[in-house]
């Protein structure tokens, strides 16, 4: 093939020729990884609740807020991610979003009070919403097109074994 072939290849092609690789594999592992996290979260804390209620003295209207906190910090999360993951790249994104759960987590588990909890958790939720976002799109962009149908069936499953481990830990 010479250079002006090369350059006249369509981008799609590319894909149809493409190899299933290793790397392929370890990606679709770490975002699957990342899927249970993202389940786990939104199932986790449920467990907790009444503990959680106990903790602080509140009742069960604002164990609720608490609960809700992440899904509300996931909106805003996911209207600004997908343009900066479109502007820095969906690798960068999935990393640093899912570093900046991890430490608003582990944050939140030191809350003193209430509202710092609420805080926290709508942030960590801002956090998440950057790997919630990205992982289908990034997954899928980098596979060969043969490999996709079954690949975002794999990586799907992240979901429910993600809420069963949850459950089984409580």
């Amino acid at each position: 093939m010479t250079t002006t072939d090369a350059s006249s290849l369509p981008i799609g092609s590319a894909f149809d020729r493409m190899p299933l690789t290793r790397r392929h594999l370890l990606i679709g592992f770490t975002l699957f990884v990342a899927f249970v996290i993202e389940s786990w979260e939104q199932l986790a804390l449920i467990y907790v609740s009444t503990d959680l209620g106990t903790a602080f003295a509140v009742d069960e209207g604002t164990v609720g807020l608490v609960l809700s906190a992440v899904a509300f910090g996931m909106i805003p999360g996911s209207l600004l991610w997908g343009p900066v993951a479109d502007r820095i790249g969906r690798k960068p994104v999935s990393f640093w979003s899912l570093v900046a759960y991890g430490l608003l987590a582990l944050a939140s588990a030191f809350s003193p009070n209430v509202p710092v909890l609420v805080g926290l958790r709508a942030l960590s939720g801002f956090a998440l919403a950057g790997i919630y976002t990205t992982t289908f799109p990034y997954f899928l962009e980098l596979l060969p097109t043969r490999s996709r149908g079954w690949a975002a069936v794999y990586l799907s499953i992240g979901w429910p074994i993600g809420t069963l481990a949850a459950v089984g830990v409580a």
